[in-house]
């Protein structure tokens, strides 16, 4: 009856700085994309060796816990974001019915931006992906940068 009424002890699992109770699949995905003088860029995630770009697994959530970004360019943004479709690794239009994560805007403001030049940069991050929804990276910068990203977190 004690037991009942305290309730059993639950355990934690981390994953980057976030904790759930409840246990999520741990995945790890990859991006290259670029944007030069002419054209804004835009990439979808991968898993490692994946010849497409990641989908949230029906009835799941998708959070991303963690970015890793390496970038040619400093002081230019990066957001995260999801759509309904595939966009590749590297690719001058947006996906359909594109949604934004973060303050990413067309002027070029983010919160995720380099400091330091081809240094790899760690952010904790806390990011939502819907079930069937395909995750999204972009920078409006229109110059000459290449950008390098590991996307770690879990599906719930």
């Amino acid at each position: 009856m004690g037991l009942e009424l305290v309730g059993a002890p639950q355990e934690l699992w981390r994953f980057g700085t976030q904790e759930r109770v409840q246990r999520g699949t741990p995945l790890m995905l990859f991006a290259v994309f670029a944007a030069n003088a002419v054209a804004v860029g835009y990439s979808t995630p991968r898993l490692q060796g994946a010849a497409a770009g990641y989908s949230v697994t029906a009835g799941r959530t998708l959070i991303l816990t963690r970015v890793l970004l390496r970038t040619s360019l400093v002081s230019k943004p990066f957001g995260v974001g999801y759509s309904d479709s595939d966009r590749g690794m590297d690719n001058a239009a947006d996906g359909a019915n594109p949604v934004n994560l973060d303050t990413i805007t067309a002027a070029g403001e983010g919160v995720i931006t380099m400091a330091v030049l081809d240094t790899p940069a760690d952010f904790s991050t806390y990011y939502e992906i819907p079930a069937g929804k395909f995750p999204r990276l972009v920078t409006p910068v229109t110059a000459a940068a290449a950008y390098f990203v590991q996307l770690f977190g879990h599906e719930v």
